[in-house]
């Protein structure tokens, strides 16, 4: 009798401990179901997706991440480098500005800066930039950078400097037969450029470069460098225009991107995961590759006192500068 008095009143307490464990447990899946990740972690896979050639996927995560953010210029350099990728050098130009304007004070921001005023026409802005920053720009991107700006003496001059100074990197190597190219010392070209290229790849890429030598095929060059493709552009999004006005800046991202912030942000893990191995660069575009890294990026270049033994098949150039980090 005794024994079922205590039974009786056991069974309900331990009934609404369990009940109240599943309720507990319940929360917790629901919350886990509904938390997106943070803009860091978007931020991380659009760099990933940038690393792996997928600058469309990089850009939409970006375009998030700014209209969510309006005034981070870590979002907003982020977002000039997928455009710098992709090939809209006006977009770039325009986002990298406000970047700079918001307090992005980065060597690698201002160099992508430079070479998104080089193909797209402003080559007496990108030489200012240059000279702002060349005490902070590695002399091997700064001197085929002012090459490709039109200032192909002075690059040369830079380029020969560093490698008498003992950067005997295929890199500068390779930076100087271009810029010696973009001058017109063809035969200076090639000697330099056989230091590294296979015998039977020379006359090719120097065939590559004559082609891409007139001042009107800056474009091309800079998107040959960068392994970028050759596309119109017409400007970064206005939703995404920098405003001086913080408070009226914040509504209207808050009216037209934030619904779009937030549906990017939610898909940033998926995102990263559907990323496919990343593609080969093409000969010509593996130079710029090389010293451009992002998230994953390529092996740097190797650094040699004396011409390398195994050749390197592709000009060595800005990529690895514009490595995502």
């Amino acid at each position: 009798m005794t024994s079922n008095r205590i039974r009786s009143k056991i069974l309900p307490l331990g009934l609404a401990g369990a009940i109240a464990a599943l309720a507990i447990a319940g929360a917790g899946i629901s919350q886990t179901a509904t938390a997106k990740p943070s803009p860091d972690k978007t931020a991380q896979a659009a760099q990933t997706a940038l690393a792996k050639g997928q600058v469309d996927k990089a850009i939409q995560l970006a375009e998030g991440l700014v209209a969510a953010a309006p005034r981070e210029p870590a979002y907003r350099a982020l977002l000039g480098h997928a455009y710098l990728k992709s090939g809209r050098f006006e977009s770039a130009v325009t986002t990298f500005n406000d970047a700079m304007k918001l307090g992005d004070n980065t060597s690698r921001t201002a160099l992508g800066l430079a070479l998104s005023n080089v193909a797209a026409g402003k080559p007496r802005d990108a030489v200012a930039i240059l000279d702002d920053w060349r005490d902070a720009i590695p002399a091997a991107d700064l001197g085929l950078a002012l090459a490709l700006a039109g200032e192909s003496s002075r690059g040369v001059a830079i380029l020969s400097d560093a490698l008498r100074s003992g950067d005997a990197s295929a890199k500068v190597r390779q930076n100087l037969a271009y810029a010696y190219a973009l001058d017109g010392r063809w035969r200076d070209a090639r000697v330099m450029a056989a230091m590294d290229v296979p015998a039977d790849q020379i006359d090719a890429r120097l065939s590559a470069w004559a082609e891409k030598s007139k001042p009107e095929d800056a474009r091309l060059r800079v998107a040959g460098l960068l392994n970028a493709p050759i596309r119109a552009d017409g400007g970064q999004p206005t939703a995404l225009a920098l405003s001086d006005n913080p408070p009226a800046e914040q509504l209207a991202a808050e009216q037209s991107g934030a619904a779009l912030a937030a549906n990017l942000v939610a898909q940033a893990p998926a995102a990263a995961a559907e990323l496919p191995a990343a593609q080969p660069a093409s000969p010509e575009a593996a130079a710029a590759l090389a010293n451009y890294a992002p998230v994953g990026a390529p092996p740097a270049p190797v650094e040699v006192a004396a011409p390398v033994q195994a050749p390197i098949p592709a000009q060595q150039s800005f990529a690895a500068s514009f490595a995502p980090t």
